[in-house]
C-alpha cells in the first residue's frame, strides 16, 4: 500500500473515531465520516465496503497485533514475568483506546449481529492467542492441564475486576503503587490459587 494510500485509509479511521465516539456508530453515516476525512463517500467505501469494516480496522491493530506483539517478545524467564507482561500490555491498550472501547461495548449490548462480528473477527483471536501461550504450558507441565479457552477467560476476568476497581469502584487511596500490587496478586492467585504455599 503506498503512503497515499496509507494516509487516506488513516485519515478515514480517524474521522471515524471521532465521529464514533461523538454520535455512537449506529448515529454515524459513512456520508459524514467522508465529509469529515474531506473524500466523497466512494472514496469510503473503496477502503471498507461497510461501516463495520471501519470499526473492525480501528479496533483490530490493538486488540490483536499489539498482542501478538507482546507474545512474541516475553521475557521468557518465569511465568510471573510473562503474565505480567501480557496483562500489562493489554492494560495499556484499554487506557489508550477508552473511546473506541466505549464505541465497542456500547453497540454490542443492543445489537446482536454487531456483537457476534466483533467477536469473531476479534474476540476470538485474542482468546486464541492467549489460549496458545497457555496451552504451551500446559503442555510442557509447567501449567496443569484444562481447557486452555477457560483459563484465558479466567485470566481476562481477573483483569477486569482490577479495572472495575480503577473507574467504578475504586479503593481507597488506589495509587500507581496499590495498583501494582494489585496486578501482582492476579498474577499470583492465577498462578497458585489463595492456598498457602
Amino acid at each position: 500500500m503506498s503512503e497515499t494510500k496509507k494516509d487516506s485509509r488513516q485519515m478515514i479511521l480517524d474521522a471515524a473515531l471521532s465521529l464514533f465516539s461523538q454520535k455512537g456508530f449506529s448515529g454515524t453515516t459513512t456520508k459524514e465520516i467522508a465529509k469529515e476525512a474531506g473524500f466523497a463517500e466512494g472514496t469510503v467505501f473503496r477502503y471498507f465496503p461497510t461501516k463495520k469494516d471501519i470499526l473492525i480496522a480501528l479496533a483490530e491493530p490493538h486488540a490483536v497485533a499489539g498482542l501478538k506483539r507482546v507474545m512474541n517478545s516475553l521475557p521468557n524467564q518465569d511465568e510471573e514475568s510473562n503474565l505480567r507482561a501480557i496483562l500489562e500490555n493489554r492494560l495499556v491498550t484499554i487506557a489508550q483506546n477508552k473511546d473506541l472501547l466505549k464505541v465497542i461495548f456500547t453497540e454490542a449490548q443492543y445489537h446482536e449481529d454487531f456483537r457476534k462480528e466483533v467477536f469473531d473477527n476479534i474476540g476470538t483471536h485474542v482468546l486464541g492467542t492467549v489460549a496458545g501461550y497457555m496451552e504451551k504450558r500446559m503442555e510442557t507441565g509447567i501449567f496443569r492441564s484444562i481447557d486452555p479457552i477457560v483459563a484465558t477467560r479466567i485470566l481476562v476476568g481477573m483483569m477486569l475486576s482490577l479495572l472495575v476497581t480503577e473507574n467504578f469502584l475504586p479503593m481507597k487511596d488506589f495509587d500507581q503503587e496499590k495498583r501494582q500490587g494489585y496486578l501482582d496478586e492476579i498474577v499470583h492467585i492465577f498462578l497458585y490459587g489463595l492456598t498457602k504455599r
